[in-house]
């Protein structure tokens, strides 16, 4: 299988928030910081390093204008 998680290429804040262990976590950040690049980093990485079941996996995004609505 081949590996596509790039966590090298995350900043240490990123790495971080992928690494982490908390079975929840709020990511907030400005725009164009890598929010979404970091949220699917942490699906691969907990799919492929940790062993975790797709299926098991429930992440949620939205933007400010859609608060708005």
């Amino acid at each position: 299988m081949i590996k596509t998680t790039q966590i090298d290429a995350l900043s240490n804040k990123q790495k971080e928030a992928v690494e982490s262990l908390e079975k929840r976590m709020l990511v907030l950040a400005g725009a164009g910081s890598g929010k979404t690049k970091t949220l699917l980093q942490k699906i691969i990485y907990l799919i492929e390093e940790k062993g975790v079941s797709p299926s098991s996996i429930l992440a949620i995004t939205f933007t400010k204008m859609q608060l708005m609505k």
